[in-house]
């Protein structure tokens, strides 16, 4: 695909970098004059051309391109020009902005553009995005012959783990930036990336001062830590990654915590607990861990390997000894599977899966109480009083929906010397 770029002189070096981001994508053919142009053609009308057979024409706008005159503004009218003959809706002109500017012609206040600025990759993904939706479209119109791969694809297979996203949340913005720049380097198989093994896990170097962990099968790595250098060894030489028979990450164990708790697991393998937790749905490889803790401190250590899904069945088994319904174990819901760019930017800006909440039995157990009674929580700041609580009420509200009865009520009380 042909990607022209208009800019204005000033804006050169916005330009080319751009035209440089482009180029490092496969099957994206960007155009600028300075980069395309041979010596002794006709450059007007060569850049005219290359606006004509281009799919998509992106614009650089500053107060340069918006306000001076001169061949700028033609490569817009032609651009404009070609636009008008496409349906409503296609993609073709991309207005990106370099720096803080407000456009007056009428075409471009339709359009909705891309700022550059302050973030650049996280533009340029924008850019990217707009680029795969108008090639979905033309497969779907049969303009295309074959369904075409999606410009911006890792080629790397990555995941990432919810230790690896509650770690990143304890950095600074600026470190985060540079920690998702590096992220999408390995994602695209990067060789300016820096690899060494640190306990049983790689570590992927990020600047001078921090160090990414990831667990690698088979050339797929998922990303479960990061940190400064020396966090990062000390948490890389205290846990260990649980695989499957395949060898594809399902946990992690802070086994250092546990006194000879690694040996300890080798002995399990004829303990009846650990059919027990397989019961549950539980990986083997996990169950054996389980199985060998003789304490709950023990036991904490191991149910932190967990996805949250399971967790409450684990507590309540060794808090009550009673097995609740089984169920087949699909892929754990703290470690996301990376499938392109825009997946790997959500990923990491918006991890909504770390609002997942998990309940203790004794919270499940006042959850559960059948719906004809009613329930008084009572306790101290900070036991879970408002969450039981909400859980409580959804719960009931979905049983009326289903049964088309009256929504159930919950109260409040509040002491009369409170102001409302």
């Amino acid at each position: 695909m042909q990607i022209f770029i208009s800019y204005a002189r000033e804006d050169f070096q916005a330009a080319k970098r751009l035209f440089d981001s482009l180029k490092s994508v496969p099957e994206l053919r960007p155009w600028l004059d300075k980069e395309n142009l041979l010596p002794g053609v006709d450059w007007e009308e060569e850049i005219l051309t290359a606006i004509h057979e281009s799919q998509i024409v992106i614009l650089i706008l500053s107060e340069h391109s918006l306000n001076k005159e001169g061949f700028v503004q033609k490569e817009f009218r032609q651009a404009s020009e070609r636009f008008s003959h496409y349906p409503p809706g296609r993609i073709y002109l991309i207005p990106a902005r370099v720096k803080d500017c407000h456009p007056h012609h009428r075409e471009l206040k339709k359009l909705q553009w891309v700022d550059l600025f302050p973030d650049w990759e996280f533009g340029i993904r924008r850019i990217l995005e707009s680029i795969n939706k108008l090639k979905r479209e033309q497969v779907l119109k049969g303009d295309a012959k074959t369904p075409i791969r999606e410009v911006g694809e890792p080629s790397i297979e990555i995941s990432i783990h919810r230790e690896f996203l509650e770690s990143l949340a304890y950095l600074s913005d600026e470190t985060q930036q540079v920690i998702r720049e590096t992220l999408f380097k390995v994602a695209k198989g990067s060789n300016e990336i820096s690899r060494q093994p640190v306990g049983k896990f790689v570590g992927i170097k990020i600047g001078n001062s921090f160090l990414g962990l990831a667990y690698e099968n088979r050339g797929t790595f998922t990303f479960v830590h990061v940190g400064p250098n020396d966090s990062a060894w000390h948490w890389a030489n205290t846990h260990i990654p649980v695989a499957d028979r395949q060898g594809k990450l399902i946990g992690l164990v802070r086994w250092a915590t546990v006194e000879n708790l690694e040996v300890r697991v080798e002995t399990q393998k004829s303990n009846r607990r650990v059919e027990i937790y397989k019961n549950l749905g539980i990986p083997s490889p996990i169950a054996l861990w389980l199985a060998a803790a003789n304490t709950r401190e023990e036991l904490m250590a191991t149910l932190y390997s967990l996805a949250p899904e399971l967790r409450e069945s684990v507590l309540k088994l060794w808090d009550q000894g009673s097995i609740v319904e089984t169920g087949d174990w699909g892929a754990p819901s703290d470690i996301r599977a990376i499938e392109s760019d825009s997946d790997l930017e959500f990923a990491l800006r918006f991890p909504e899966h770390l609002w997942r909440v998990f309940l203790h039995p004794r919270q499940r157990f006042a959850v559960d109480i059948p719906e004809e009674h009613n329930i008084l929580l009572r306790g101290g700041p900070g036991t879970g009083k408002s969450v039981t609580l909400m859980h409580r009420f959804i719960r009931l509200t979905r049983a009326a929906s289903q049964r088309q009865s009256k929504p159930p009520v919950a109260g409040v009380s509040q002491r009369r010397d409170q102001p409302p």
